[in-house]
């Protein structure tokens, strides 16, 4: 998974920032998506946090929804035509961690 390896490659002490497309704003809640057929799966903002949290050493320092610009008052067109935002942000800070943490006491 590529999230997996760009927090690998992170250095501690660093930041890790994920943006990805809001399921219930661009998608407007509709699987496959009508507006992108290359989305691969669906996102909110929990579902990010969430899984960016669990990597070794993650702490989510920021986790915001973006809908500066987003037309909430049509109901069937891409409302992100315009400048309208329509996508999740997750940023976290990876922490050092022993070596032991990250690979168990039996890998000492």
């Amino acid at each position: 998974m590529a999230l997996a390896e760009w927090w690998r490659v992170l250095k501690d002490g660093g930041h890790l920032i994920v943006l990805a497309p809001d399921f219930g704003l661009y998608e407007q809640r509709q699987w496959p998506s009508r507006y992108n057929s290359d989305h691969k799966t669906q996102w909110s903002l929990l579902k990010l946090a969430n899984l960016i949290g669990r990597l070794p050493g993650a702490e989510v320092v920021q986790a915001s929804r973006n809908d500066q610009g987003y037309d909430y008052t049509s109901r069937y067109f891409d409302r992100t035509l315009g400048e309208g935002l329509a996508d999740v942000e997750v940023v976290a800070f990876k922490h050092s961690l022993p070596f032991q943490k990250i690979f168990g006491s039996e890998c000492a």
